[in-house]
C-alpha cells in the first residue's frame, strides 16, 4: 500500500493531480506492488532547485519526502515530480543510497551521478505517458 499526502498547497485539485501523477508515475516505475507499506510525501516549497527526493532509509517502514519548488509553471512541475520519483524507486530498489557525504550506484561508490542520468532519461517519457493516459486539465 502507498500512501501520498501533498502538502504547501490550499488547491484541492492541484493536490488530487499531484497524487494522479504520482500513482501514474509510481505504476509506470513498478513501485505499486508492495508488501510493506510507503509513505510518500510531496512538499511545494520556494526552493534552489526544481526538486528533491529524500529517503529515510529504512527498508522496514520507507518514506521518502518530494520537495518540489512551488513556483514551476504546471508541466515543469509535473516533470520534476517524474523525476524524483525516479530516484524514489532507486532508492526503494537499493540502486541508490546515500551514506553522509558518499553516495553508491548499484553497489558501488560512486560520484558520476549515473542516477540523474536514469532520472532524466525517464522524466519525459513518464510525464508524456501520463498526459496521454490521463489527459489533466490545466491547474
Amino acid at each position: 500500500m502507498i500512501n501520498i499526502e501533498v502538502t504547501g498547497t490550499y488547491s484541492k485539485i492541484k493536490r488530487n493531480k499531484l497524487i494522479s501523477a504520482a500513482v501514474y508515475y509510481l505504476a509506470q516505475l513498478n513501485v505499486t506492488k508492495r508488501s510493506i507499506p510507503l509513505d510518500i510525501v510531496i512538499e511545494l516549497e520556494e526552493l534552489d532547485a526544481l526538486g528533491y527526493c529524500d529517503f529515510n532509509g529504512d527498508h522496514k517502514y520507507p518514506e521518502i519526502t518530494i520537495s518540489l519548488n512551488k513556483n514551476l509553471p504546471e508541466e515543469e512541475m509535473f516533470i520534476t515530480l517524474a523525476h524524483e520519483l525516479v530516484h524514489a524507486k532507486q532508492y526503494l530498489r537499493k540502486e541508490l543510497k546515500s551514506v553522509g557525504m558518499m553516495s553508491y550506484w548499484m553497489g558501488k561508490p560512486s560520484n558520476n551521478l549515473e542516477w540523474e542520468e536514469e532520472a532524466y532519461n525517464l522524466e519525459q517519457q513518464l510525464h508524456v505517458s501520463f498526459k496521454k493516459e490521463v489527459q489533466y486539465a490545466t491547474l
